[in-house]
């Protein structure tokens, strides 16, 4: 648990359990293994460098999937900011609901009274900054954010980086890794772009 809070503030821890895997990511990869060596691929090709990923690259991927469900969470309310002002008021916010369909226009009113935190039907810029932020708090937490940086406990030789064989050999303690190469010749033949890795990251379902 110390090295996961010496991760979150900031600090590579210089050594990690040998041999163990840490239970965040022995939870996530027993389901799939496979799958999970290919997120991690697509994670370190993403936000690594020279084939590894550490902590800095880790943290910046949690800092866009809350930049990401925070611009998502700006979105369900700035169009109802019908003067431009950078403030939304009820009377503003019933004009945009009333042109809306009746599953958006409920998801309209019930997110900006989360939003109108002091009730006065009114909706201010730090009111929909900190609703922003919450959500993003919401969408991708501690917990989430713990669970990616654990990730590091991956790291066999102790430099603070992790590579895709280094975990393929941690994740080998778990369950056979039958795609783990093909991935690897996959990443350097192709070269391609993938989507980000499926690790938890925030989903806009409009809601």
């Amino acid at each position: 648990m110390q090295w996961i809070l010496a991760v979150l503030l900031g600090i590579v821890p210089m050594m990690v359990l040998a041999d163990a895997v840490p239970q965040a990511v022995a939870a996530q990869a027993a389901r799939n293994p496979d799958k999970y060596l290919e997120d991690l691929a697509v994670l370190i090709a993403g936000f690594g460098q020279d084939g590894a990923i550490d902590a800095a690259g880790l943290q910046n991927m949690v800092a866009m999937a809350r930049a990401d469900a925070r611009a998502v969470a700006l979105r369900r309310l700035q169009g109802a900011d019908l003067d431009g002002d950078g403030a939304i008021g009820g009377v503003e916010m019933r004009i945009k609901a009333a042109a809306l369909a009746a599953a958006a226009r409920g998801r309209l009113i019930v997110n900006f009274g989360k939003a109108d935190r002091d009730g006065d039907d009114q909706v201010t810029g730090t009111e929909l900054q900190f609703y922003a932020n919450q959500a993003a708090e919401q969408a991708f937490g501690a917990d989430k954010a713990a669970a990616v940086l654990a990730i590091l406990a991956l790291d066999r030789s102790g430099d603070g980086r992790v590579t895709l064989a280094e975990a393929t050999a941690a994740l080998a303690t778990l369950a056979p890794v039958s795609g783990a190469r093909e991935i690897r010749n996959e990443l350097r033949v192709e070269g391609k772009d993938r989507p980000l890795p499926a690790m938890g990251l925030p989903v806009d379902q409009g809601a």
